[in-house]
């Protein structure tokens, strides 16, 4: 419960009652002083306000109990919107439908409360579509530019690629393609006009757009990507 020193100095190390005594060296005095150690109380709770997390995976909310080193830190967590997001005992959120749900952090000792307002977010906010473009290899007819497409779901969730279609910068349908296939990341080429014998004559596809349907979730949805030049080395 608590240590001392010669010089009557006491140290509370955990909580509860201890008793000191004092005795006179050489001598039958003494006497006696009962301690109690009283718990540190907790004095508030400090909550990330903002979160988001992608349906179906998990985001863990920080939060803080104040001081550090009160007696007891534990936290129950809440969430107000199960429906749309569920919270365990440690504080990791899992997205289940789309929305916004609010947790809450509220301590045992003195029933501090904060808040946390998460979004639970599509695929369509995490999904990244870039494009490149160069010449390489042959054809019956001579060397071919190209666009390479590359479609990343930033995500360990797989999306379902129905269609693609590329389209110039008049939406003259150029090249279509039914990849039918579920994956996390997509890539692929498309060649866009022959050079003949003229090797490095890169074809500048500004403005050409792929356009993508996939499905997530049961859910579909449709990309537009416009090429914006570049060369792909």
């Amino acid at each position: 419960m608590a240590t001392v020193t010669d010089e009557g100095i006491i140290t509370a190390v955990s909580i509860g009652s201890v008793t000191i005594k004092a005795v006179v060296p050489g001598t039958d005095i003494s006497d006696k002083c009962e301690i109690t150690v009283n718990p540190k109380a907790v004095t508030g709770i400090e909550c990330q306000s903002n979160a988001s997390v992608l349906l179906g995976e998990t985001v863990k909310i920080k939060a803080s109990v104040k001081p550090i080193d009160a007696s007891n830190t534990s936290i129950v967590w809440t969430s107000l919107n199960p429906e749309i997001a569920n919270v365990d005992s440690s504080g990791n959120v899992k997205g289940v439908a789309l929305g916004t749900a609010i947790i809450v952090a509220k301590t045992i000792d003195g029933e501090f409360e904060g808040s946390c307002s998460v979004e639970v977010f599509g695929i369509d906010q995490c999904i990244k579509i870039f494009s490149s473009q160069g010449t390489e290899g042959s054809t019956s007819s001579g060397f071919y530019s190209y666009l390479r497409l590359n479609i990343n779901t930033n995500s360990t969730q797989k999306i379902y690629i129905n269609s693609i279609l590329l389209v110039d910068e008049n939406n003259y349908l150029k090249f279509g393609e039914t990849p039918n296939i579920s994956c996390i990341e997509y890539t692929n080429k498309y060649v866009t006009v022959n050079h003949g014998n003229s090797h490095g004559n890169t074809f500048m596809a500004d403005g050409w757009k792929f356009i993508i349907d996939y499905t997530w979730n049961g859910k579909n949805y449709q990309y537009t990507h416009t090429h914006k030049g570049g060369i792909l080395m």
